[in-house]
């Protein structure tokens, strides 16, 4: 028996994310199957991966190159302490989500300690900046292939 409600096929949460694509697919079954690695850490991020069954890519719970919000993530059946947050994804392999969160953060609130958060508004900037000019260069690059 289903400790959840069925799956509603086609079904889109109000923040435009799929509930669930599949009606034949028991999602209590696909979480069974979600693992989770160890933690590790630089200088302002603790940092580590989930890795979803494949069926929850194929069955499109979640979207390939879309980063999920907490309460998307949540929704999917990822379980974690507050804070972290899905910031990319293992590109060779897309049912590997890649997590942070800002080092010493309170697990219940998901707060960093405010002599943190400085150096974690700097770091997301200069990824921002990172971002563009990789953006840029992509688009040079397929300029000067395509005339």
């Amino acid at each position: 028996f289903l400790s959840c409600p069925p799956p509603l096929a086609g079904m889109i949460a109000g923040d435009g994310f799929p509930i669930f694509a599949d009606p034949l697919i028991d999602p209590d079954t696909l979480r069974d199957g979600i693992e989770y690695s160890e933690k590790y850490s630089d200088d302002v991020f603790e940092y580590r991966y989930v890795v979803v069954p494949r069926g929850m890519i194929a069955n499109r719970h979640i979207i390939v190159g879309v980063l999920m919000t907490e309460d998307q993530w949540r929704r999917v059946g990822i379980v974690m302490s507050r804070g972290w947050q899905h910031y990319d994804w293992h590109t060779p392999e897309t049912n590997v989500l890649l997590f942070r969160r800002p080092k010493l953060v309170d697990p219940k609130t998901g707060l960093p300690p405010p002599e943190l958060a400085a150096k974690v508004a700097e770091r997301e900037a200069k990824e921002r900046q990172m971002e563009a000019l990789r953006r840029e260069m992509i688009g040079d690059a397929v300029f000067l292939e395509h005339p």
